[in-house]
């Protein structure tokens, strides 16, 4: 049977950044996060402009991408408890498969700004 991930799994995007640099340059990822709120409140208002823009780089269908933005979200979110236990399930679930060699705790990788 096809079927599509939804109730699966989330479908999300991570940034990734050293965690020295995160610490020592706090600022950085502020700008990158209002510059991606930006990006993402534009792409919001036009999906038929981020299809045609997004439809020759990756070689789908504008009419496919208008559909796949209209269930997208751009948005640039901190990490959340909820987040990170669907991480851990993911990195548990690789491990026992073998995909990666020793277990890991996610919630060690997660930066957060010092307040």
């Amino acid at each position: 049977m096809l079927r599509d991930s939804d109730g699966l799994v989330s479908n999300r995007d991570f940034y990734l950044a050293n965690r020295t640099f995160a610490q020592e340059h706090p600022e950085i990822i502020d700008a990158i996060r209002e510059e991606t709120q930006t990006v993402a409140a534009w792409a919001a208002k036009n999906p038929d402009e981020v299809a045609a823009l997004l439809s020759p780089i990756l070689g789908i269908d504008k009419s496919i991408l208008e559909v796949v933005n209209q269930r997208r979200d751009y948005s640039f979110e901190p990490m959340t408890p909820e987040m990170v236990a669907e991480q851990q399930a993911i990195a548990d679930t690789f491990y026992k498969l073998k995909i990666i060699p020793k277990p890991i705790k996610v919630a060690d990788a997660v930066w957060q700004p010092s307040s």
